[in-house]
């Protein structure tokens, strides 16, 4: 076996699961290539020799009871043991705590911005939080957090997939990236701004309303020349696990010969994973942060010949031999405060520490 995903669409109450038995994992060396594949996409955030695009090209597809326990359990113990040698997930390495890793980060940041250069840097941070035990059956184990992912989290897309390339994620993210049936009506969104769920006699502050509104505007210029019919929604607030954010909602349908791939690669990093502006953000969030996040504020799902569901892999962790590293990031702007951020990344993590 080559590798597999398993994942649920939000709202939903079945999960889809899809397995490569045959070949390596095709691993594309540029965005173009998502044109010419069909399959399951793990998009990094950004493409290098140690993350690579990579497209699970299914032989086996199947439809499984989110209710049903013991057949996820079941196909899971068959598909992580014949994926991956748990011994070689490793953890990151750290040369420095991560408290001084983001402050130090946070700095060049803020100077950044404050160079005029920069409207908004997303800096990013790995933690890693120890298995409460050693699993004694790591098939059983994951299924049993992607379960519980499922439960406690209906309405966020639950992602679980392992390949020898990617090691193994867990994703649970309330972020579309690109949504399209098979005529070409399309959707997409601007998510930025968060504050915990229980604050809503609080208003947005400044800082998260100028976050969505970079936002909403990037994604409305990036689209504008390539599609038709671009419907924008107001702001509003959503829920995503304990968190609430702002956000937009774009109709719209494809234009001409565009396809596909090329709205997913103008549309990705978004300034909600990366910055404004966007090429000059990553090039310095690449140059600073190395390629730590691997697939963290990449994206993820499944391109068919009759739909695309593709999300940001937003709310993640990746399983390593001791526990997981746990993924989060925070919009950086001119007036951010340190320990604000710092809270906020927190605040984000609890998504997935919940189910640990």
């Amino acid at each position: 076996m080559t590798g597999f995903a398993i994942f649920r669409m939000p709202e939903k109450k079945r999960a889809s699961m899809v397995i490569q038995t045959q070949g390596k994992t095709f691993a594309a060396t540029t965005w173009e290539e998502i044109d010419d594949k069909r399959g399951y996409v793990i998009a990094p955030f950004n493409i290098s020799e140690r993350t690579p695009l990579l497209i699970l090209q299914p032989t086996v597809e199947m439809d499984v009871d989110c209710d049903n326990s013991d057949a996820v359990k079941r196909l899971m113990r068959v598909a992580i043991s014949s994926v991956t040698d748990v011994a070689s997930w490793q953890s990151e390495e750290q040369c420095e705590t991560e408290r001084m890793a983001y402050n130090r980060l946070f700095h060049r940041y803020s100077k950044a911005l404050e160079s005029g250069d920069f409207r908004k840097l997303v800096l990013a941070r790995v933690h890693h939080v120890p298995y409460p035990e050693t699993p004694k059956d790591m098939g059983e184990y994951l299924s049993s957090l992607f379960m519980k992912a499922c439960a406690l989290y209906p309405k966020l897309y639950i992602s679980l997939f392992s390949t020898p390339e990617s090691g193994t994620w867990l994703v649970a993210t309330p972020e579309t990236l690109l949504s399209c049936d098979q005529i070409g009506r399309c959707y997409t969104m601007a998510l930025a701004g968060t504050m915990k769920a229980g604050e809503t006699e609080k208003e947005w502050s400044l800082k998260n309303q100028m976050e969505q509104n970079i936002v909403t505007q990037y994604i409305r210029e990036n689209l504008e020349d390539i599609v038709c019919s671009l419907r924008v929604e107001p702001a509003h607030t959503v829920m995503a696990a304990s968190l609430l954010h702002l956000r937009s909602d774009f109709h719209f349908s494809l234009l001409g010969t565009h396809t596909v791939g090329e709205i997913a690669r103008k549309l990705h990093p978004t300034p909600a994973v990366c910055g404004i502006p966007k090429h000059k953000a990553w090039e310095l969030i690449v140059k600073e942060e190395g390629d730590r996040r691997r697939y963290y504020s990449g994206f993820t799902g499944m391109i068919t010949k009759r739909e695309t569901n593709l999300f940001v892999t937003l709310r993640c962790m990746r399983a390593t031999i001791t526990g997981f590293d746990l993924y989060a990031g925070g919009g950086i702007v001119k007036d951010s405060v340190l320990d604000d951020e710092w809270a906020e990344t927190v605040m984000k993590m609890e998504t997935m520490e919940r189910l640990i």
